[in-house]
């Protein structure tokens, strides 16, 4: 039997698709193996399943349309595992960034804690330092109501020496006379 005798026996549009493969190969190689002219995705699916299927009778699969199937093989699974390397680059990347805002959320919420306590330390040192200034002038009104009665004397007459002492006076002072005032 002579080839296109077998040829016509086989299945028709297996040998339509063995007439299209063969021109995708040969313009494959035609323009210098380009990747952009290789089989992709279901395309690439459907050549390989068409190489398997093929009839008993049907004729062989040509050296060109088995390195242009091989190739876009090839070039489909490099660029699965480049795609595969991004992704994991990618999850890589996102997971440094993720430990990198969860240590600095640690670190901030750490610096608010501490800012807090800080506030409630000046906030207590506060109420400190106002109870002593009340306290001193409560000290100091007391005082002056105290005192009040014995500066009014004490301007108009001496304190012995002795009493000075017990008022708190510097012993050089001699009286606590008040000034003079000028005439006319």
């Amino acid at each position: 039997m002579t080839i296109p005798a077998r040829a016509l026996r086989a299945d028709a549009g297996w040998i339509r698709e063995h007439t299209r493969y063969g021109e995708l190969a040969i313009r494959w190689m035609d323009r210098k193996k380009p990747a952009a002219l290789l089989l992709r995705g279901s395309d690439l699916d459907d050549a390989k399943r068409w190489a398997v299927a093929r009839p008993a009778d049907a004729p062989e699969i040509s050296a060109n349309q088995q390195a242009y199937i091989e190739a876009s093989s090839r070039a489909a699974d490099e660029e699965l595992a480049a795609k595969a390397k991004l992704r994991w680059r990618t999850q890589v990347g996102l997971a440094f960034a993720t430990v990198a805002l969860a240590a600095l959320a640690g670190v901030s919420f750490w610096q608010w804690r501490a800012a807090e306590a800080a506030k409630d330390s000046l906030a207590d040192s506060n109420e400190k330092l106002e109870r002593t200034v009340r306290e001193l002038d409560a000290t100091n009104a007391r005082l002056e109501r105290k005192l009040a009665p014995r500066a009014a004397t004490s301007r108009t007459m001496s304190l012995p020496v002795g009493s000075r002492s017990r008022l708190g006076m510097p012993a050089r002072s001699l009286s606590w006379k008040s000034a003079p005032t000028p005439t006319d």
